[in-house]
This record gives structure tokens, C-alpha cells and sequence, in this order.
């Protein structure tokens, strides 16, 4: 894509691609812009899919299609992408299912929105439903159902993906979720104080027209120190999902308290057993209140006063924390999401927590040892995905002949176990 036409699309909606001829397209979506570690990575023509099958077009004679796994990546709707070294697809592919990923616009290029400069809110899960329906377009070319199709997302990934439940524009194009840790309850994942948080950006970037935002460089687009909420030990970002007619006609927890989804469909949702173990790194509890309409002084005041007194730096402080962090930011959200929702849902909804502990688990990966400490005991946020996708180690400890250890063992039944659970949820629901 030119230059020209990048800035002509920045800050609009997706617009569907439209290819004729033939060409071979064998490269792995280039991420969107983000920030990594202090350096802005990324491009802005990013918009695009994988699509890795097994099927291969050799006779006339039919083969049956497959049912398909649509991947929404996390990353704090700040990072992340569609990249293979992450979410290896071999196991799946192994039980014949087509697996997708895809790039979805991050940060203010995906997430800002002000009605002023006419910028969509949310372009981000607007991304995410034009890529379900070049899907539901195109995926029986390469063997896959259209109508056997399962949205999964991880993190900031499961909660788009319910948020897709109550849009109409993403009807139809997918008959299954699997939400794995998140949801659109979760306190990072609907922001009300969009119009603040709008605000604030353009006045950092002295930016007063949709003109002059677009000729930002990239390196103000990436998420700004001073635009944060905190809520007990993980700081969030002002770029999240908010209010929107087409994804959230109200607020997220009132989504699922009072309205039945669009798309009623099966459902898969959980988190790992320690959510927190390998986010603690920052405690802010004076900003507790920061994204939260119904704040009540008194009692914050009073849970303030009372986690102050019990802090320190022994280890049965430390699990304490870790172990509230993980209810306030994951698992009170996801309780209330599934509470509230199944008030309304007709189809099936499941409930799962991953507990197993060992090498494979995406956190504790080889691969991230130099930024997060891996031998910290329990199923961490991500461990998960080291069971349902190639992690990074896998091959390293098949060629060292590692095997026969007792604990890589476990780790290769539980990988089997999760894979095939995964598998038939999303063959049969």
C-alpha cells in the first residue's frame, strides 16, 4: 500500500480487499504499530490474515470441509499480532481444523474515537468483524466451513470476542466463542471515560483536527505515560472498547445484565488458576477508583486504609496480593459476565480454570525468560495457550531427547487432553 493511500485509510473503517488475478501470498501479516519495549514497531498497512490448513486441492474428489478457529490476540489492545512463533497451529491442524489469525488495529489508531473529528470508536472490533467476513467469504477455498466457525481470543482477545456476542454487524459470521481469560466485564475492558481519555490524547499531541492527527508520526499513536488507569497491581491503558451503537449500546456491564446476545451461541469461558502471578509488578491502590461510573468514596477509602496496613514484603503478603488481583482483575468480571449472561443465553454456557503448571505454558516459556520470571509456581495469564498452541520450546525439548522426564510427559498428555477438549467444543459445540 502506498503512502498516500495508508494516510487516506488512517482513522477510517476497514475497507473489505478485493483481489483479482492470481499471486502467491506466503508472509505473515506484519503487525500494526506498537509500542515494544520502549521502540515503536509495527506497520500501518497491517490489516491482514493467515490461513493454515491441511487441505490441498489434488483430485476432484470431495473432501469433507473443516471446521474453523478464528484467533483474537491479546496484548492490552495496546499490542500483540497475528505472529506464528506465538501461536504455533500445528496441534490443531493435527485434529483437522483450519486455524486464522489476523492483525487488528492497536492503540489510538484502533481504540480513540471522537465524535468530533468524526473517528469511529472501536475501529479496532470493527477490523476484527471485517476479518470474520472475509471468512465467511473465502474459507471454503481452503477447505473450511463457514458455518462451523469458533471466534477464541485470549486476554484482550476474549473480551472482543464478547463484545461480538451483542453486535449485530458480527452476526452470523461465527457459531461458537471461547473466551480464555476476559471478557467485556472485565475492568480493562470497557472504558468509561473515553471522552476524557479522547480529549487528553489530542491536547498531548496538540492535535485539533482529524487533518492534523493523521500526519502524526506513528510515535504519538502508541499508548502515552499520563493516559493510564490503575486498578489494584496492572495499569491500563486509556485504549479500550467503548460506548458504541454498533458493539456497546450501553456499558459493558449493563450489556450483559440486560441484554440477550445477538449472536446466542455456545460458549467456552475460564482463566488460569493465578492470573496475577506474573503481572504484579506495580501497586497503585490510590488509583483504584480511576475507570469505575459508581465510585463510592467511603468504602474505597476504607479498602485503601485496609491494604495499606497489611502490606509488606513477606511472602504471605505477597500471595495475598496476587491473589486479590487476580479476582478484581479477572475473575470477579468473568463471574459477572457468566452470571448475568446466562440470564439470557439459551444456547450452552461453559465454565473451565487451566491449574496445570508446567514448561509448556506460554509465560513460562524459554522463549520469555529474560521479562518474566518463569519459575514462579502456578498457571499464570497465558500459561494456557502453551496447551492449545506450539510453544516456543516444544522442539527444542523433543531434539534434547527431554521426553522421558516425568513432567514433560504430564505436559504432553495435558496438551493432548486440552487440544482434543478445544477441538470438539469446536466441532460440536
Amino acid at each position: 500500500m502506498s503512502a498516500q493511500a495508508q494516510l487516506e485509510g488512517k482513522l477510517k473503517d476497514p475497507v473489505p480487499f478485493v483481489f483479482d488475478g492470481s499471486a502467491t501470498f506466503d508472509r505473515v501479516a506484519e503487525p500494526c504499530v506498537q509500542d515494544l519495549n520502549g521502540r515503536i514497531v509495527g506497520s500501518e498497512d497491517c490489516l491482514g490474515l493467515n490461513v493454515y490448513t491441511t487441505y490441498v486441492r489434488v483430485s476432484k474428489r470431495p473432501r469433507p470441509i473443516m471446521p474453523v478457529l478464528v484467533w483474537i490476540h491479546g496484548g492490552s489492545f495496546t499490542e500483540g499480532s497475528s505472529e506464528t512463533d506465538i501461536y504455533g497451529p500445528e496441534f490443531l491442524l493435527d485434529e483437522d481444523v483450519i486455524v486464522v489469525t489476523f492483525n487488528y488495529r492497536l492503540a489510538s489508531f484502533g481504540f480513540l474515537g471522537v465524535d468530533d473529528l468524526d473517528i469511529s470508536p472501536n475501529l479496532g472490533l470493527r477490523d476484527q468483524t471485517d476479518a470474520l467476513r472475509w471468512v465467511s467469504r473465502n474459507i471454503r477455498r481452503f477447505g473450511g466451513d463457514p458455518r462451523r466457525v469458533t471466534l477464541v481470543g485470549w486476554s484482550a482477545g476474549s473480551a472482543a470476542a464478547t463484545y461480538h456476542l451483542y453486535s449485530e454487524a458480527s452476526k452470523g459470521l461465527f457459531q461458537r466463542v471461547i473466551a480464555m481469560s476476559g471478557t467485556m466485564s472485565q475492568p480493562w475492558a470497557y472504558n468509561f471515560k473515553a471522552e476524557w481519555c479522547s480529549n487528553q490524547y489530542l491536547k498531548q499531541i496538540d492535535a485539533t483536527t482529524k487533518e492534523e492527527l493523521k500526519a502524526r508520526p506513528a510515535k504519538f499513536m502508541v499508548p502515552i505515560d499520563g493516559l493510564k488507569f490503575y486498578y489494584f497491581t496492572v495499569s491500563y491503558v486509556c485504549y479500550m472498547p467503548s460506548g458504541d451503537p454498533i458493539y456497546a449500546p450501553r456499558n459493558a456491564y449493563e450489556l450483559a445484565r440486560t441484554m440477550a446476545p445477538v449472536s446466542d451461541v455456545p460458549l467456552l469461558v475460564g482463566s488460569t488458576a493465578v492470573e496475577h502471578q506474573n503481572l504484579f509488578n506495580q501497586r497503585r491502590f490510590d488509583m483504584a477508583q480511576s475507570n469505575y461510573p459508581n465510585d463510592n468514596a467511603t468504602t474505597y477509602e476504607r479498602l485503601v486504609d485496609y491494604l495499606e496496613r497489611r502490606r509488606g514484603g513477606n511472602r504471605t503478603a505477597a500471595t495475598f496480593y496476587r491473589k486479590l488481583a487476580s479476582f478484581a482483575d479477572f475473575s470477579y468480571g468473568l463471574q459477572f459476565f457468566v452470571e448475568h449472561a446466562s440470564r439470557h443465553f439459551r444456547a450452552p454456557i461453559y465454565r473451565y480454570q487451566f491449574a496445570f503448571d508446567g514448561p509448556f505454558g506460554y509465560a513460562k516459556n524459554v522463549y520469555y525468560r529474560s521479562s518474566i520470571a518463569h519459575r514462579m509456581p502456578g498457571a499464570m495469564h497465558g500459561d494456557d495457550l502453551g496447551y492449545l498452541f506450539t510453544p516456543h520450546n516444544y522442539r527444542s525439548l523433543i531434539t534434547e531427547g527431554r521426553l522421558n522426564n516425568s513432567l514433560i510427559q504430564r505436559s504432553v498428555k495435558t496438551q493432548r487432553r486440552m487440544v482434543r477438549l478445544w477441538t470438539n467444543f469446536i466441532k460440536t459445540g
